[in-house]
């Protein structure tokens, strides 16, 4: 069976608790860089909340990963 992403998936908004055990990284370091750290992490803001697209992390990984 192959696991296959929706376009549904692909927009889900994510909290920086997902973020980070997502990506392996601590939630600190996802605030940081979403704040104020280089490489920036794309975000989605709604009022005072930050979320973060599936998506664009998945584009963010693949431009900053060493190929």
């Amino acid at each position: 069976m192959t696991n296959t992403v929706t376009a549904v998936d692909d927009d889900q908004l994510l909290d920086i608790a997902a973020v980070a055990k997502l990506l392996g990284y601590s939630r600190w370091w996802v605030q940081e860089h979403c704040t104020r750290k280089e490489p920036r992490l794309p975000v989605v803001k709604i009022g005072r909340l930050t979320k973060f697209r599936r998506s664009d992390l998945r584009e963010f990984v693949e431009k900053f990963s060493r190929k």
